[in-house]
């Protein structure tokens, strides 16, 4: 068991090594982005306590997939097999259990414990198959992968917006609606084979533009129950509404250029950084869109045989 821990321990430092990012600086940053990231949450909704909690047992249950489990069980015998998946999930649910219990959600935090623990126990639970219909069928997979992975959370988005207009709270609302925004992005950061390119008989240009319109169409799909609902709800505000839904759209269409800029790899390190930035200061945008643009262009170039 502890060479399973310390051969996942190298894979990791290795996989930093790849990217140029040093283990302390990455250590530095994913403390920082968590903590950010759940301050903020906890700041902005009144039900981010349910939230986490639910965000925890996702991660958890994909812990124990059947294909991922069975592997484990072909290398060690029931006690390691257990105790491994025991440390598997304690670990993980470690910074979310105390983040809780910082915020004072002690009940939530407490019940992890023993879900923890059932999750690792028991993995030959029924599985239901079941596909989600999506409304986004006639468009590329993206939204159609990324919205059935992300299916509870969106649901949880809903809530939190319908939770906002009864407590008259627009900033609740709006949100909520950003969230949607960054879950749609999500649906672009790993880059698909290059198959899923040189399939198309488009330009460079053609095939970035299709790309942008899908996701836009898509992005639009997802977000305009929302979108519409807050205006209705709070008129006085309906200027910002519309500018925050149009920054929503700039950032989807600069998260699909930034995908193919590095395509068939992901952003390197640089790039990924002055990305993020740039989404956090949004006027970057304005250099950074443009730099995407002519990188994604000449990436394209070659695998679209143009």
């Amino acid at each position: 068991m502890k060479y399973y821990f310390t051969l996942q321990y190298r894979r990791t430092i290795r996989l930093l090594d790849e990217i140029g990012l040093h283990p302390i600086l990455a250590l530095v940053l994913g403390v920082t982005a968590f903590l950010g990231v759940s301050k903020f949450l906890f700041l902005k909704s009144e039900i981010a306590g349910l939230v986490y909690w639910g965000m925890t047992i996702s991660i958890l249950t994909n812990l124990g997939k059947e294909k991922r489990n069975d592997q484990l069980k072909a290398i060690f015998n029931k006690r390691d097999y257990l105790l491994v998946r025991l440390w598997e999930n304690g670990l993980l649910l470690l910074p979310f259990f105390f983040y809780l219990c910082w915020e004072q959600v002690f009940l939530l935090a407490l019940t992890l414990i023993p879900i923890s623990m059932g999750l690792a126990v028991f993995t030959n639970l029924p599985q239901i198959q079941t596909t989600i219909p999506t409304p986004f069928k006639k468009f590329p997979f993206e939204f159609i992968i990324g919205f059935r992975k992300t299916a509870w959370f969106i649901f949880l988005v809903y809530l939190l917006s319908i939770k906002a207009l009864e407590v008259g709270n627009y900033n609740l609302g709006v949100f909520a609606l950003a969230v949607l925004f960054f879950v749609s992005m999500s649906f672009y950061s790993k880059p698909e084979d290059e198959y899923y390119c040189w399939i198309f008989s488009m330009s460079p240009v053609e095939f970035l533009l299709k790309k942008i319109a899908s996701g836009l169409i898509c992005l639009s799909i997802l977000t305009i129950p929302i979108f519409i609902t807050i205006i209705v709800f709070f008129p006085e505000n309906i200027w910002i509404t519309i500018a925050v839904q149009l920054l929503g759209y700039i950032y989807l269409s600069s998260m699909i250029l930034a995908k193919y800029s590095g395509f068939p790899k992901g952003l390197n390190i640089a790039h990924g950084i002055f990305y993020g930035i740039s989404i956090l200061f949004p006027p970057l945008l304005i250099i950074i869109i443009p730099i995407f643009y002519i990188q994604a262009k000449r990436r394209l170039t070659a695998i679209l045989g143009w």
